[in-house]
């Protein structure tokens, strides 16, 4: 949706109601599709073969930065780990800014790897890193990287370009995210994910907390299940271990890549510190620096084996190899088979291509395209995939949410909508909004059902007499099957 805003010059959400500015995701991915759409005619295969080749770059990249600053044997083992991951196979074949970050990414911090820098690489190298930060905002922490890289080289000139570039660029960017309209954008910017939860604990305290429960999640759930490691749900005993090698080898990793790739170790870390910052815990953030955890972990074993251990750092490392291949193969051939019953004639309604409430989505909006005018907006928490299938413009349920149910509804109204629509594809459908609804749910009539989760909803020109319409028992039974929600 983006690309397409691109190719019409200007960076406005042209599926909202009012066509806000943009104020989430950087510009340079959907700037690359708008390229690769102009170039093949908008054809998905094209899009997808060009994560591929992201990704692939990325491999061989890190490929021969670590066959050149350690071993090609550590180089290979590195590959082995990678290629059967399922993050980042699963990353190769998607539509998302990590495998075009992951590959920009790697192109920065290869290049200091190289035995001359001269001027064309040093721009090179602050190039890369600008634009792997205006494809996700997450890389500013290369651009903290670089900079103190070359603050420890003493690089002041190539530091003063580079900061003034980075801020004229990226500072921009990240200014506008600071400064769009609450209201028009519902809180999907970075800095409103930045500042939750701030308000009520403070800064210092709340980041304190986010630290403290973060990288323990981190260390001994998320990256065990990132790399893959064989760790069995609801065991301790396995976690515990796991823990130890990768806190083990993590240490002695550190200390080897801080020898030999200085830039490297400076990002890692700066990604990490991000990460133990950062409001949400995500195994998808992992992705860009899953490689990276690879190259540290083997970087620990090469250390064994060159200072204490031929043997046992040699054992070490093709154990981990080893197991991390197997684990990942095994769940990528899982994957597979589930692929295998998808109708690829009919993907939208084939249960091998999509979950239940995916597909309960596309039902809803193929209804809306089928059987509203062109003109119908909706309110929709999945905005921008219900305007792309269902061809209509959307509102966000955020600007209109509201404990006092004549609030909402007044609210709704003057958004212009016609239609109301919930489902199970969005994090805030499992929270206050299907709530809202329902303390709502007298002034709604049920238009549709789509089952297992999603339902079309409309204002009434009537309020029910009481709470056993159909809209107020649809939303009943919604909000019956969500998961419990954690305490605040």
């Amino acid at each position: 949706q983006l690309a397409r805003s691109i190719a019409g010059f200007h960076y406005r959400e042209h599926w909202v109601v009012g066509a806000p500015i943009h104020s989430h995701s950087p510009p340079f991915y959907p700037v690359i599709l708008a390229v690769a759409g102009f170039l093949s005619g908008h054809r998905l295969d094209a899009y997808l073969f060009l994560n591929l080749a992201f990704v692939v770059t990325a491999f061989l990249l890190l490929f021969d930065a670590v066959r050149r600053l350690w071993s090609p044997g550590v180089a290979l083992l590195m590959l082995v780990m990678l290629v059967a991951n399922p993050g980042l196979v699963q990353l190769g074949g998607e539509i998302m800014s990590e495998a075009p970050y992951l590959a920009l990414s790697a192109v920065a911090i290869w290049i200091p790897t190289r035995q001359s820098m001269d001027r064309k690489w040093m721009v090179a190298f602050g190039t890369a890193a600008i634009l792997a930060a205006l494809t996700r905002s997450v890389g500013i922490t290369l651009l903290v990287a670089v900079f103190l890289l070359w603050v420890l080289e003493r690089q002041w000139r190539a530091l003063w370009i580079f900061s003034v570039a980075a801020g004229g660029l990226v500072g921009s960017w990240l200014l506008w995210t600071a400064l769009a309209p609450h209201e028009l954008h519902g809180g999907r910017t970075y800095m409103a994910d930045v500042v939750a939860g701030s308000a009520e604990h403070g800064f210092l305290i709340e980041f304190w907390e986010r630290v403290t429960t973060r990288l323990p999640a981190y260390l001994a759930r998320i990256i065990p299940w990132e790399l893959p490691l064989p760790v069995a749900p609801g065991t301790v005993a396995d976690n515990v271990f796991w823990v130890v090698v990768l806190v083990g080898l993590g240490a002695l990793g550190v200390a080897s890549t801080w020898r030999r790739w200085k830039v490297f170790t400076l990002y890692l870390l700066a990604y990490g510190a991000l990460l133990a910052l950062w409001t949400w815990l995500v195994g998808r953030f992992l992705a860009p620096v899953t490689p990276l955890i690879v190259v540290v972990l083997l970087a620990g074993a090469d250390v064994i084996r060159r200072r204490y251990s031929a043997g046992l750092g040699l054992a070490v490392g093709l154990g981990l190899a080893g197991v991390v291949f197997l684990t990942g193969f095994r769940a990528n051939w899982e994957r597979l088979q589930e692929f295998r019953s998808c109708d690829r004639s009919a993907p939208l309604q084939s249960p091998g291509c999509f979950d239940p409430d995916q597909r309960s989505l596309f039902a809803a909006t193929s209804f809306v395209a089928e059987s509203t005018p062109d003109s119908t907006k909706v309110v929709t928490a999945k905005e921008a995939t219900f305007a792309y299938y269902s061809g209509r413009r959307v509102t966000r349920p955020h600007p209109v949410l509201s404990t006092d149910p004549a609030e909402f509804v007044n609210r709704v109204v003057e958004s212009g909508a016609d239609y109301i629509f919930l489902g199970r594809n969005a994090a805030i459908e499992s929270g206050p909004y299907p709530e809202t609804l329902q303390q709502a749910c007298r002034s709604l009539e049920l238009v549709e059902s789509f089952p297992p989760s999603s339902h079309l909803f409309r204002l009434g020109s009537h309020v029910a007499p009481d709470t056993t319409s159909a809209a107020c028992r649809a939303l009943a039974d919604f909000r019956s099957t969500l998961p419990p929600r954690l305490p605040e």
